[in-house]
């Protein structure tokens, strides 16, 4: 396995623990047979994902503003993943 590959499998694991806290979070919001017991899990998770990739500060706003440092890195972050796309849907 190349290190590009093993990048690759830490990051879908990542992702798919990611998914099962995000939805068992707004199964906490909507079903009363959830019960948030363990935020000690969450946090490990958050941190084991921010050892793994490098997590831009994030911003409040609702549209992108030219002021905020976050919206701009944002920005730049969502063109460079909108090019990864097209290069996987181009094969």
């Amino acid at each position: 396995m190349t290190p590009d590959q093993a990048r690759i499998v830490i990051l879908e694991d990542a992702l798919i623990r990611s998914y099962h806290q995000l939805s068992f979070l707004h199964n906490c919001l909507t079903d009363e047979k959830f019960v948030y017991d363990y935020p000690e899990q969450l946090f490990r998770q958050l941190r084991a994902i921010s050892d793994i990739i490098e997590i831009p500060p994030s911003c409040v706003h609702s549209s992108f503003e030219r002021s905020c440092e976050s919206c701009q890195e944002s920005r730049v972050a969502y063109e460079r993943l909108m090019r990864a796309k097209k290069e996987l849907n181009d094969d």
